[in-house]
């Protein structure tokens, strides 16, 4: 008789500015969301040349900085919505414990961001969470 209780560990690791989110070596790419991301990025550096050409505190300039609050926000909220989608798979696979291996990240604060959310999940749903860090 097989035992269903056993222990079904996730390893996860996460490249955030990449979008790349391997679970148990099976990589899952956004490419679609990568090149979003480098559009807005591209607008963003647009609309902030354009802001050093204005004249300070006038009417324009500070439209031009409410565009450029927007595309930032709008940056922040591609990379919040990957980081639920990326959590919700993890949860969705009914785990007992999860294991995150800490890369060399460019964004810690990101990448953190993401660390504590994984952490409430697992908390809410009763999954024992642990975290290797492989520094090369």
């Amino acid at each position: 008789m097989l035992n269903t209780n056993s222990v079904r560990e996730l390893r996860l690791e996460i490249d955030i500015t990449e979008f790349i989110f391997t679970i148990n070596r099976l990589r899952i790419q956004r490419v679609d969301v990568l090149d979003h991301i480098k559009k807005l990025k591209k607008q963003l550096i647009r609309e902030k040349r354009k802001l050093t050409r204005k004249v300070k505190n006038s009417n324009n300039s500070i439209k031009n900085l409410e565009k450029i609050q927007k595309i930032e926000n709008k940056i922040e909220n591609v990379y919040n919505d990957y980081m639920n989608q990326c959590i919700s798979i993890v949860i969705k696979n009914n785990p007992t414990s999860i294991l995150i291996i800490e890369n060399n990240q460019s964004h810690p604060q990101k990448y953190d961001e993401f660390v504590k959310k994984i952490k409430v999940r697992c908390r809410i749903y009763g999954i024992e969470f642990k975290t290797v860090k492989t520094y090369a």
